[in-house]
Parts: structure tokens; sequence; C-alpha cells
């Protein structure tokens, strides 16, 4: 660890004259990391990159090109520097974002806003490693980020097949989880809260396969 710390540590002047926003927001997240020595110095130079602008702030190329999918006449994708170049500030943003979330740093919600500005659609950025880059930051800062007490009532009612209602309370004495289960139902679900706080409702649907005989 400390071979490897030092080795990145002794990058920084090279990142600083001709290194990528990527490059230098991986190493500066890494030594913040490892608590490296370096961890200052490379934050600092992290912070003299970054790009602001409309409440927003980002680390790479803005690119207001065409970043959609490109294909030839066969419907083969064809290589779209555009879309690589925000690929690689989802990236960057997304690391710096983690490294300004571990030190908790007083400007960081426009990172995050950046961040969901560039959603493709509401669960996906430019690729797969962008998406998984860009939630881990986004979750981290979420978790850094003080909240308000859960206290909630959720009321939670069936109409259908059958009808069933159910209320739950969600506090810091009763985080949950709590279930409601039923077999063979069909129908809609009605959820009512009221108060303030977070909580997670999942729906779980399990079918069985019907057994044939030959």
């Amino acid at each position: 660890l400390a071979n490897a710390t030092s080795w990145l540590a002794a990058r920084l002047y090279q990142l600083d004259r001709q290194g990528h926003p990527a490059d230098l927001a991986a190493v500066a997240y890494s030594l913040e990391v490892a608590r490296s020595p370096a961890r200052e110095a490379a934050f600092q130079l992290l912070s003299k990159y970054r790009q602001e602008g409309e409440g927003l702030m980002f680390w790479g190329s803005a690119g207001e090109e065409d970043v959609g999918a490109k294909r030839n006449e066969q419907g083969h994708l064809l290589p779209n520097p555009a879309l690589c170049c925000e690929s690689l500030s989802v990236r960057a943003t997304a690391q710096a974002l983690l490294t300004y979330s571990l030190r908790r740093e007083f400007i960081i919600e426009p990172i995050a806003r950046w961040l969901n500005s560039r959603r493709h659609s509401a669960t996906s950025w430019s690729s797969s490693w962008d998406s998984a880059m860009a939630t881990q930051a986004l979750v981290a800062h979420s978790l850094a980020s003080p909240g308000p007490t859960t206290r909630l009532a959720i009321k939670v009612k069936l109409l259908g097949s059958r009808t069933r209602q159910a209320a739950f309370t969600l506090s810091p004495s009763e985080p949950g989880p709590h279930l409601l289960s039923l077999t063979n139902f069909h129908g809609e679900m009605v959820v009512e809260v009221q108060g303030q706080g977070t909580a997670l409702l999942q729906l779980s649907s399990t079918y069985t396969r019907p057994t044939t005989t030959v």
C-alpha cells in the first residue's frame, strides 16, 4: 500500500501538467481512501480543475454535442467522441464526489446535481461502468449527508380479490423491517404516508409454475 500510494503521489506533478480529469479524480480518491500524506495535495489539485456554472460542478468537458448512439447503414454502432468524452466526465465527477463525500466537504451538492443531470434515463448514464460509479458516488453522498430523523406513519391497503389493511410506524426505535404477505392475491396496493424521513417500500411477487404430467 505504501509503495502504491508513493507511486501515485509522485505522478501528481505530471497529472497537473497533462493529466485527464478522470485520472486525476481516480488518484485523488485513492490517496484519500488510503489516508496518504499526499491526499491534501491531490485534493487541492482536484479542486483546481473543477468546472462550475449554473449551480453545477463537474470534472471534464461540458460537451453540449450530440451524445446519442450513432449507427451505420448496417445498424452497427459507430464510435462517438462526444459520448466517450461525457463517459469520462461522469467517471471523473463520480470519483470527485466520492472524494468530497469522504472529506465531508461543504460544497458538494452541485456535484451531485450535475451527475443527476447527465442521466440518459431514470437509472442509467453513458454505460454500465458509468452507471455503477455514479450510483456508488450518489449513495455515498446520501449516507454522508445529514437528513431528517425518520418518523413515519404508513398505511397499506390491498384491494382486489381480497381486502387487507395494515399500519406500520417507522422511527429510530422502530426501524423495521415490516412485512405484509398474501397468497393467491391479485389487485392493487394503496400506500399512505405521513411524517418525514426516508423509507424503502419493496413489492415482491412470486409466481408458481404449474406442474405438467407426461
